[in-house]
């Protein structure tokens, strides 16, 4: 930065919590220089189109464009005929600049040395090809690749312009392994909260004795039984480290579960820590208004800083806590969505409304709860584009175990 850079370039990159790391490294010397710089990011993948641990191009790119990086890529490792497919799902997909830096070919031993196999003219054919095919708009040479690769590859796309793209955004959310549409077709989206301390003693049993082996038990049961995403929530009234559990479960997910997270605390330091520790692109729940602006202006700069959505709830102080009715729920969202966009940035795909529906099970059916439940669902019907969920479990308190056992399997709905 005091060398007066235009660009930092993160690259050659295994690990996407690596790279997150990385990201936020220079957005700290970007911010201490006081001056804006953009800032490439590469990933590299091997024959079979993931990175090293094993996350895919779709759960990269998801990270990579919610923590708003200038330009993604590629780099490394292979030639440019292994990146073809990867590639051209960045050209159909990706809303930023894409770079491609390949190898020349991928590296065979001759006598103890290593040796490229891709002549530079094939080299220069493949990355032009790019370029006008899938809209690549920077390319270069990466190990293997000699003068003569560059300057055949300078020769083929001086002034050439990349294939426009038209992408359609899809919000979506990613974990370690691969991302996933945060509007499922068909709907629901569904959430799955028995990984969640306060909802289940199977859970809150595993936690108390350091069980994480049920844990991980706990959340493949889950996934099997169709939840799309899973609610973390590790919070004990008998211990007090709920950010080291946090943590500690969080990166187990990571590393043995490909479903996206929704990290569940009402303690910022325990929504840092996940976030830290979360590979992908996250969801936290919750914010809401209930005691002023305390927890939205804790919580959201950890969201806009960590490229994560986040769940509101209508609750408000200045309206009588929770509201009841479909308009003063309006009202709240509203208002929590003027904070979340003019303060903090957040766009459409990271805002989704919870109308707190009241439990259906009761059998009593009044004006208040079926407003709560359907006139509720108008919300994202106004002019504000953001997404809304409602709980199954909460809908379901007073079901027998049979039945809230069915529900709570995925008992978040996203739509």
């Amino acid at each position: 930065m005091e060398g007066g850079v235009d660009l930092l370039l993160i690259e050659t990159s295994q690990d996407i919590l690596e790279v997150k790391a990385a990201i936020f490294g220079c957005r700290q010397a970007i911010a201490e220089a006081g001056r804006p710089v953009a800032l490439q990011v590469q990933v590299t993948l091997d024959t079979s189109g993931r990175m090293l641990l094993g996350t895919d191009i779709g759960a990269a790119l998801t990270t990579l464009e919610s923590l708003r990086v200038d330009v993604v890529g590629l780099n490394c490792s292979t030639g440019p005929e292994h990146m073809r497919q990867p590639v051209r799902f960045l050209g159909e997909n990706s809303r930023l600049p894409i770079s491609v830096i390949p190898n020349a070919g991928i590296p065979h031993n001759e006598g103890g040395q290593a040796v490229y196999p891709l002549e530079p003219t094939p080299f220069a054919d493949q990355l032009e090809e790019f370029a006008r095919e899938f809209g690549v708009s920077a390319v270069g040479g990466c190990c293997g690749t000699t003068p003569e690769h560059i300057r055949q590859l300078v020769e083929r796309v001086a002034g050439l312009k990349p294939k426009e793209r038209a992408v359609t955004p899809v919000p979506r959310l990613s974990s370690a392994i691969r991302a996933i549409e945060l509007v499922q077709e068909p709907r629901p989206t569904m959430i799955g909260e028995r990984v969640n301390a306060q909802g289940s003693r199977k859970m809150k049993r595993h936690l108390l004795e350091d069980d994480y082996d049920g844990v991980l038990e706990v959340a493949r049961e889950q996934v099997d039984g169709g939840a799309h995403v899973l609610d973390v929530c590790v919070a004990l009234t008998e211990r007090q480290d709920e950010d080291v559990q946090m943590r500690t479960v969080v990166k187990l997910l990571s590393q043995s579960v490909e479903a996206p997270v929704c990290i569940d605390s009402t303690e910022g330091n325990v929504i840092e820590a996940a976030l830290e520790q979360t590979p992908g692109r996250a969801i936290v729940n919750s914010i809401n208004l209930e005691n002023g602006r305390e927890r939205v202006d804790a919580v959201l700069p950890l969201v806009a800083a960590h490229g994560a959505a986040v769940i509101a709830l209508t609750i408000d102080r200045d309206l009588d806590g929770m509201a009841k009715t479909a308009e003063t729920k309006v009202e709240v969202a509203r208002k929590i969505h003027r904070i979340a966009t003019e303060e903090y940035g957040l766009g459409p795909d990271a805002r989704i409304f919870d109308a707190l529906a009241f439990t259906l099970a009761t059998g009593e059916f009044s004006s208040l709860s079926s407003e709560s439940w359907v006139r509720a669902r108008l919300l994202p019907a106004g002019r504000a584009r953001f997404y809304s969920t409602t709980r199954g479990s909460r809908s379901g308190t007073t079901l027998g175990p049979s039945a809230r056992g069915a529900l709570t399997t995925g008992c978040g709905r996203l739509g």
